[in-house]
């Protein structure tokens, strides 16, 4: 429908003052369950000419101007490999506007977007707040490299303390045993997808993000 306001009409690649930047982060290497998620930032862009821009049950309409950044580029790269342009894409982004949404690819993504924040900010890690809403604990070792079922456990290694680490949303048959212990050992609030349902979106928010500051 010619006209039709929809959520694309937010982005933009010249308002440079827009308070809100996108970011894509398109990388597959890694993938625990090889899939196309290094497609979802180019997806992203695609579907957002297919959302409107009013909030029937708020009465809200978006209007809040998005600068589109662009991908970063690390096709084909290994997570290693990509880990310090993600980091820096991610570093100027949060450096220029007040929110910043990273599109991945694969949750690898996650450790080098922490790492650019910090920077961003200045900021030891100790004084960063991770929130997940994953099925997964993210957990694996390290002993056989990165990947996207590891990135948490290689921010506690960095120094990120569990602390500062609260996990919603983690389901059943889909962690391991020494997982969750080593989450619960490090200090990492655990919430699981049940308790999100028994005690509603809203308690579990004010917890993560009294975790996570």
């Amino acid at each position: 429908m010619a006209g039709w306001p929809n959520l694309s009409d937010l982005l933009s690649t010249s308002h440079v003052d827009a308070p809100v930047g996108l970011l894509g982060a398109p990388l597959a290497a890694g993938s625990v369950t090889p899939g196309s998620c290094d497609e979802a930032p180019a997806l992203l862009r695609q579907t957002s000419r297919r959302i409107g821009l009013y909030d029937i049950n708020s009465r809200r309409e978006l209007s809040t101007a998005v600068l589109d950044r662009g991908d970063v580029e690390i096709a084909g790269l290994s997570i290693e490999a990509a880990t310090g342009a993600i980091t820096e894409a991610v570093r100027s982004s949060v450096e220029a506007h007040a929110l910043t949404f990273v599109i991945g690819g694969n949750n690898a993504v996650t450790r080098p977007a922490v790492h650019g924040l910090a920077t961003a900010l200045s900021l030891p890690l100790d004084r960063i707040g991770l929130i997940t809403l994953d099925a997964h604990f993210d957990m694996r070792d390290l002993d056989q490299g990165l990947s996207n079922g590891n990135p948490v456990r290689a921010l506690i290694e960095d120094g990120l303390p569990g602390a500062n680490i609260a996990q919603i949303g983690l389901a059943p048959w889909a962690n391991t045993c020494a997982m969750h212990e080593a989450a619960e050992a490090a200090g990492n609030l655990v919430i699981t997808a049940a308790q999100v349902r028994e005690l509603g979106a809203h308690s579990m928010r004010s917890s993560s993000i009294a975790t996570s500051t």
